[in-house]
């Protein structure tokens, strides 16, 4: 995951906004969160595979993802680690059925160097139509 996403260094006021909306909330807001993540790890990870090349890092996107997770459930420490265990390969599973989508909005972003999340629904559900017809 970009860490545009978790850093405004031009707006401090803007990340604080961010990180009390993520570490706030349901437990299913932040299992959402840590997903997506998780997402950024495995959508990098395909990708480097395909290349030949392994993931050397995603300990950012690791860290971000424990933390929420044991915000989001009162676990003991080994029952965590289950739990990230759990959301990593529903994280997997996503990326892997929704291929052709994730690069769709990659090669966008390599044009546009910024996308809405309008224009990044729209990008996913053409792809997503695209693979059905």
């Amino acid at each position: 995951m970009s860490s545009s996403l978790w850093h405004f260094k031009d707006h401090p006021s803007e990340n604080r906004r961010l990180s009390d909306r993520l570490f706030s909330g349901s437990r299913e807001r932040k299992e959402a969160f840590a997903l997506i993540c998780l997402a950024g790890k495995a959508a990098q990870s395909r990708y480097l595979q395909t290349q030949g090349k392994t993931l050397l890092s995603g300990e950012e996107d690791r860290r971000r993802a424990v933390a929420l997770l044991k915000l989001a459930a009162f676990f003991p420490e080994d029952e965590v680690d289950a739990y990230y265990a759990f959301i990593e390969k529903r994280a997997e599973v996503a990326i892997a059925y929704d291929w052709a989508s994730v690069v769709a909005v990659a090669n966008r972003l390599l044009t546009e160097k910024t996308l809405t999340g309008a224009q990044i629904s729209e990008t996913y559900f053409i792809t997503r139509r695209e693979e059905r017809a």
